[in-house]
């Protein structure tokens, strides 16, 4: 199991393009941000240095997966049925830990976060959050970046 270094943050507001949906599987999230990076392409907006997931359910599911795909971006679009263009919001205590490694393995980023989070004193307070600092579309890819982070406050 690595050593998790968690990290106590204040997340600022970013204004995103996002897909929710309930999805088959945690990997079937990608084609949420393919479908997203050609909305872009469409209307003649650049992709933005964000890029992350929103995970609605409380905890870890096999199947029917509330997922949200959010993309930053440069430039104005409007939202339609699909796609939500929205502020996501800020948050004053965000609880992370950097996985460097394969989505394959990041459930040892989940196992170390929420035990720290219970440890120290925090609860969990809303949806957690994926930042792909360096990632893709292959689950075994061991050069990705991911920032795993639950919204906190002391319990």
């Amino acid at each position: 199991m690595p050593n998790y270094e968690v990290v106590l943050k204040t997340v600022e507001p970013i204004k995103v393009a996002a897909i929710r949906e309930t999805l088959p599987n945690y990997p079937c999230i990608g084609r949420l941000y393919d479908e997203l990076l050609e909305y872009f392409k469409q209307h003649g907006v650049k992709e933005g240095d964000y890029c992350g997931a929103i995970w609605h359910d409380p905890g870890y599911k096999q199947s029917d997966v509330d997922g949200e795909a959010v993309i930053s971006f440069e430039g104005e679009v409007s939202s339609t049925d699909r796609v939500l263009i929205y502020e996501l919001p800020g948050v004053e205590k965000m609880a992370t830990v950097v996985h460097h490694g394969s989505y394959n393995t990041i459930n040892q980023a989940y196992a170390a976060l929420p035990a720290w989070i219970e440890t120290n004193g925090y609860k969990i307070i809303g949806s957690n959050r994926e930042v792909y600092i360096i990632g893709g579309n292959e689950q075994d890819n061991e050069s990705y970046v991911t920032e795993v982070q639950f919204p906190v406050a002391k319990a």
